[in-house]
């Protein structure tokens, strides 16, 4: 797939500090073809296999992305225009399926459903991706 991208092409990889996200990432970096590659997530400062891999290949950039605030994806956006002029790929791959922080956990019963654990859900796993589509266009 990424043979059909220009030398020098630049990817963005939102959720990447653990996970298939990460995995993503320490893929794309190992395409010496690739120009920079941005990995956002929503604490960089807790991600320090993103940190590792950056500290071997300087095209790595991680950039903070919380895919449930719009002020947060817009100052991600930006901050990838000031690197880089042009993406030519993004990948969405946050999601979010429990929370033991706040509670959020898989409903077995529809009796478990809750409005609350919905508007969580969505916010990251169906707006996020929309709004880093509205910011990175």
């Amino acid at each position: 797939m990424l043979s059909s991208f220009p030398p020098g092409s630049n990817v963005l990889v939102q959720g990447s500090s653990r996970g298939i996200g990460y995995e993503f990432v320490r893929q794309l970096v190992q395409c010496p073809a690739l120009g920079l590659v941005f990995a956002a997530c929503r604490t960089p400062e807790q991600a320090a296999d993103l940190h590792a891999l950056r500290a071997v290949d300087s095209r790595l950039r991680i950039v903070r992305l919380d895919a449930t605030s719009e002020d947060s994806i817009a100052a991600a956006a930006a901050a990838v225009a000031d690197a880089a002029p042009r993406l030519n790929l993004i990948v969405n791959s946050a999601g979010v399926l429990h929370d033991p922080v706040t509670g959020l956990a898989p409903e077995k019963r529809l009796a478990q459903v809750s409005p609350d654990a919905l508007v969580q859900a969505f916010a990251t796993n169906a707006f996020g991706p929309l709004l880093v589509a509205k910011h990175f266009e």
